[in-house]
């Protein structure tokens, strides 16, 4: 389907924003700026968004939206449909390398919900919750402890985030920066994370 004018509106904002939040933090950023750089109205701003928070919100939905039309049928790219799992040897090197095109504004998620004092409102939190939440009622029937007891959704929900959301979004970061301190070859550390993640994190579910 093509864009309407209101669409592209909409995506010329949020390049804007991302572009401006990298550089400046979330802080340092303004409804003015985003205004200015992207040569829109504050009002035409406010019209497609709350507020500088759901902008931002809205920049890691188009990124976990990327990430989920990976995974999925490609012929049907949308957050509803039905989980598909594919090999997660190939899975996980495109998942990261989605997050390495988003390092820098992955970085001032982090950044808000450190100094954030109400997580309700933090950008991290929300995008773990739909990440989790999109296979949880498929997994959470099937998954029992060592004692073969049903694990609560409170226990794979900190599981998720904890074990599966949080490395693999911190290996995107720091990739780079290990294999330049570590002086470690790229792809051997990429194949190396999976093998290790795969095993700790989804073999034994």
């Amino acid at each position: 389907m093509a864009r309407t004018g209101g669409d592209l509106t909409k995506k010329k904002i949020l390049t804007t924003a991302e572009a401006i939040f990298s550089e400046k933090g979330y802080d340092g950023t303004s409804i003015q700026d985003i205004s200015a750089a992207a040569g829109v109205n504050k009002a035409l701003i406010y019209y497609h968004f709350k507020n500088k928070q759901d902008i931002i919100d809205s920049l890691f939905k188009e990124t976990l939206k990327e990430m989920f039309q990976m995974q999925d049928n490609p012929d049907n790219h949308h957050l509803e449909q039905k989980h598909c799992d594919p090999n997660p040897l190939e899975r996980i090197p495109k998942i990261i390398s989605i997050l390495e095109k988003k390092k820098k504004i992955l970085t001032v998620m982090f950044m808000e919900a450190l100094k954030n004092e109400h997580s309700g409102s933090s950008s991290l939190f929300k995008c773990a919750d739909i990440i989790i939440s999109r296979n949880i009622k498929e997994m959470f029937p099937k998954l029992k402890d060592t004692n073969g007891v049903a694990i609560s959704r409170e226990e794979l929900l900190m599981h998720e985030f904890f074990t599966g959301f949080l490395p693999i979004v911190f290996f995107a970061l720091f990739k780079d920066k290990w294999a330049d301190f570590f002086k470690c070859d790229r792809k051997e550390m990429m194949s190396l994370f999976t093998k290790i993640f795969v095993k700790s994190h989804i073999q034994h579910e």
